[in-house]
């Protein structure tokens, strides 16, 4: 699924500009303050507030000179958020559409080199269908660090709605709950239940099971269906089958692998192998499912580490390494079990950036990636991956330290405000922005700061500072995996 950049209008702006748009016959323009925000977990291009400067209008053309925004320099308000400028917007005649002319008086001013704004939101709009709809056309500008356009097809753009819309709203669910619980109890005093017989579905042995008799369809047939895991799990219930390369149960033993993931082909540093039998696990591992298992068996709150007696390295082989596992006694099968549990976890996470992958490639360059890897290489090396993480992160460095940048946008140097001279650290940027190195002891321990944000949502944290690689991994499971071990 594709990702869009959310540019979000408080209802003071969005009522004023739905109005005009509808209602006055010529082109009008405003600029707007507002913020980045994180709103329900999402990343948000926020406009609070509109601000009209004096203007020439007719019905094809708005425009400023420089003493026209003097209404605006006398403004206390406009001149206290001034530095929150973000936003532009103007109606066209007819359709929403850039021209020309937007190219060179909106985009190109707005967003200048020496204005220094991280980003820059554009809309225009116009009345269609004889004032029903409002055609609308938006563009957001990112600046570092490196100029980025994101063009209408891949921004959402979305409006909040009045005080007196949301109280209507809540009163209406309020009414509508109560009906809910009103029918509810109506249809449990009127209605008659039939009877039936449950049906009992279970597996053994990699066959299923209703009310004790074999399935024999052969699309339950777990011979014809190897690369499936079994619906459920010891410790965890999948209500879907999961795709694998291969699982096969072995007596009392288990073979995994993920050379491929729902069908798609995995790449060497994803990939991994798990051989539980004859009493220990043998795992054959990529660099990432390695920093997986490290941490579920070095992690104090790790349900698999008390399982596992011993482990040890037992050499690599075609670029993957190999790990020896012996259980304690009488853990054999809670190990093999939880093993089982943290495969399955790992390969959702895979499924997902594998999906993640196939929507870019579908979509095109333009497509903003808002995964996010954080490689903790040593103390003084970081090293930020994805898109809109390396944007976000270098627009608010730009906040807190001074940052000299090449002329080509790719090397800074890091500095505190004021203190030019002193250097803590540089960055460096790829070409196209998706990766950036930070540098420097001070700087790290400002990056790390910076980074906490990212780290509590969908972002990859490899740590490769301690003694062996760790990943974090959210175990949404692991109360219920405790309580199924204790009974």
């Amino acid at each position: 699924m594709n990702h869009k950049a959310k540019l979000v209008l408080a209802h003071e702006v969005y009522r004023k500009i739905k109005w005009l748009t509808h209602n006055y016959d010529k082109e009008i323009g405003a600029v707007g303050v507002g913020k980045m925000r994180v709103k329900n977990g999402e990343k948000q291009f926020y406009v609070d507030k509109l601000f009209f400067p004096k203007q020439k209008v007719s019905s094809a053309t708005v425009h400023f000179t420089s003493e026209m925004w003097m209404n605006l320099i006398q403004n206390k308000e406009f001149m206290e958020r001034q530095g929150d400028m973000c936003f532009y917007w103007h109606k066209h005649p007819g359709s929403a559409t850039h021209s020309t002319t937007d190219e060179e008086d909106t985009f190109e001013t707005f967003m200048a080199p020496e204005a220094k704004r991280k980003w820059f939101g554009f809309l225009q709009t116009a009345s269609k269908n004889d004032g029903k709809d409002m055609d609308t056309e938006a563009r957001i500008e990112l600046a570092t660090p490196l100029r980025v356009s994101i063009e209408k097809g891949n921004i959402d753009l979305l409006y909040e709605l009045s005080p007196a819309k949301i109280e209507y709203n809540k009163k209406l669910k309020e009414e509508t709950d109560a009906t809910k619980i009103e029918m509810e109890a109506l249809i449990e005093e009127v209605v008659e239940k039939p009877t039936y017989t449950p049906t009992i579905t279970t597996w053994k042995d990699g066959k299923q099971y209703e009310n004790g008799k074999m399935l024999i369809n052969s699309d339950w047939d777990y011979h014809k269906q190897d690369n499936y895991i079994n619906p459920t799990l010891e410790g965890k219930t999948k209500e879907s089958k999961f795709l694998f390369g291969t699982y096969e149960e072995q007596g009392d033993g288990l073979y995994m692998d993920n050379d491929t993931v729902s069908g798609q082909v995995t790449s060497d540093e994803e990939k991994a192998s798990i051989e539980i039998k004859s009493g220990q696990a043998k795992i054959k591992t990529g660099k990432i499912f390695e920093k997986v298992l490290i941490k579920a068996l070095n992690d104090a709150n790790s349900p698999l580490k008390p399982l596992v007696k011993k482990f040890h390295p037992n050499g690599d082989s075609k670029g993957m390494i190999e790990y020896i596992l012996q259980p304690h006694k009488k853990q054999y099968k809670s190990m093999k079990a939880e093993l089982e549990n943290i495969f399955v976890k790992y390969n959702e996470w895979v499924e997902s950036q594998l999906l993640d992958e196939q929507v870019r490639q579908e979509a095109g360059q333009d497509v903003m990636d808002y995964s996010c890897t954080v490689n903790k290489i040593n103390p003084s090396h970081w090293e930020i991956c994805g898109d809109f993480a390396v944007w976000q992160i270098l627009g608010e460095m730009e906040e807190i330290v001074e940052m000299d940048w090449d002329a080509a946008g790719r090397f800074c140097k890091v500095s505190e405000f004021g203190k030019g001279n002193d250097m803590i650290g540089t960055v460096e940027s790829n070409e196209d922005g998706t990766k950036a190195n930070f540098k420097g002891d001070k700087l790290i321990t400002i990056l790390a700061k910076q980074t906490d944000d990212l780290l509590s949502e969908d972002c990859l944290d490899i740590d490769l500072t301690k003694k062996h690689y760790l990943y974090g991994i959210d175990d949404e499971d692991d109360e219920d995996s405790k309580e199924e071990e204790e009974e």
